[in-house]
């Protein structure tokens, strides 16, 4: 038909909204794998001593440092 129609909504255009829902999208899930990576954090701190965490972060400063 040739017809070209601006939409935009509350000043913004679609490709605008479609860009901030998928930055929304990103920032749910990478909220979401750090609350696991806590959960599991925190059941590995409840296994290891803390004596063996020292040594594990003593041992990760050493490569850091080579």
């Amino acid at each position: 038909m040739g017809v070209k129609a601006d939409f935009k909504w509350q000043g913004f255009t679609f490709s605008e909204w479609a860009a901030d829902i998928k930055t929304r999208i990103s920032q749910l899930q990478l909220k979401s794998k750090r609350d696991d990576l806590a959960k599991l954090e925190s059941r590995v701190n409840a296994l290891v001593s803390p004596e063996q965490r020292r040594t594990l972060e003593l041992k990760k400063l050493v490569e850091e440092l080579k």
